[in-house]
């Protein structure tokens, strides 16, 4: 059974900076954190901005110039220690595929992984693509088992030539689940070893994905139309964020989503997982002021423990106002040099 566990215990190596960025059709937010081998992480500062309508539209840049603007008064504000970034890309401009590498230097992972591309071992999805690297554990086979995250090069091309033209140097491209898995992990959220299912609610979708034992099993994305009020920018606080009605139990969208939530779990528990293994937690992440009331009605819907993604659950000192808005920056930033 592949799984994450390995790979999330390196720790960060002592007294360096790494940025994580969430960009979405609705915000954009930049975390900043520094570790070292004494006191482990800290979140030294955090943005977030909003996204002027038709910037972006499902995940993909549409205004070069706007979106560049946006990073670089971002960065100016924050002052970087580092340029280094880990981006994320939405889930559904992402390929994932599930490799095992014959026991190797890690060095030596992308060297083979281009080799097997060029002799038809690995089939990418796309002509044109490119690619990066999550290396997990080893196997029982002593196989290095890594996970294949493969996008159009063009879809790329254009949020590096953002992050670039901001002063930014991204070093990873990588998915929402993944990184929610890793700042669940490293906190010790929960016991990542049992099943569990994450939602995580924006203004415009949300994104369920469903964990096993460590290994990312499914995940899907469904979109959730709603009117929202959205605030002025916010910069090392995420106190304000955006106005989202769905709490009322006869309200559609709130319908919707539960209804969403079932189809998801049913197929996955009954259809793929043959009826094996039951989730233990629901984890509720997102950007939208009713989390805990939606959490408290998943709570008397749903045979699961229904946990909140939040600050003052996650022990982060001085920044609990930041989760879990800044959850996902949060988690790509933790990936460190890998």
């Amino acid at each position: 059974m592949m799984k994450l566990i390995e790979y999330f215990k390196q720790k960060l190596n002592s007294i360096h900076c790494f940025l994580g960025l969430e960009i979405t059709d609705d915000f954009i937010k930049l975390v900043e954190v520094k570790s070292d081998k004494e006191n482990g992480f800290t979140i030294h500062q955090a943005n977030m901005k909003p996204i002027h309508a038709n910037l972006i539209k499902d995940g993909l840049i549409i205004n070069l110039t706007g979106v560049i603007h946006i990073l670089k008064t971002m960065v100016k504000e924050m002052n970087l220690t580092t340029n280094q970034v880990h981006f994320m890309l939405p889930s559904h401009l992402v390929h994932l595929h599930y490799v095992k590498v014959p026991y190797i230097r890690v060095d030596d992972i992308h060297k083979w992984i281009y080799e097997a591309m060029n002799s038809n071992r690995i089939i990418l999805p796309f002509k044109e693509s490119h690619y990066d690297i999550i290396k997990l554990n080893i196997d029982s086979n002593q196989n290095t088992e890594v996970i294949l995250l493969t996008a159009q090069q063009d879809e790329i091309k254009v949020y590096v030539k953002a992050l670039e033209a901001a002063d930014l140097k991204p070093i990873s491209m990588e998915i929402k689940a993944l990184s929610l898995y890793r700042l669940i992990h490293v906190m010790e959220f929960i016991d990542t070893e049992k099943s569990f299912l994450i939602i995580e609610i924006n203004e415009m979708v949300a994104e369920m994905s469903i964990f096993e034992k460590g290994t990312l099993q499914s995940i899907r994305v469904i979109p959730v139309k709603r009117s929202f009020q959205k605030y002025s920018s916010v910069r090392n606080s995420a106190k304000e964020s955006v106005s989202f009605k769905m709490v009322d139990k006869n309200d559609d969208v709130f319908n919707y989503l539960i209804q969403e939530v079932k189809k998801f779990v049913h197929h996955y528990v009954y259809s793929i997982n043959k009826g094996q293994e039951k989730f233990e937690y629901m984890i509720i992440s997102g950007d939208i002021k009713e989390l805990h009331e939606i959490g408290y009605a998943f709570n008397q819907m749903f045979p699961y423990e229904v946990k909140i993604l939040e600050g003052n659950c996650l022990g982060v000192q001085d920044k609990d106002d930041l989760l879990p808005f800044f959850a996902v920056p949060l988690g790509l930033a933790l990936r460190g040099r890998q």
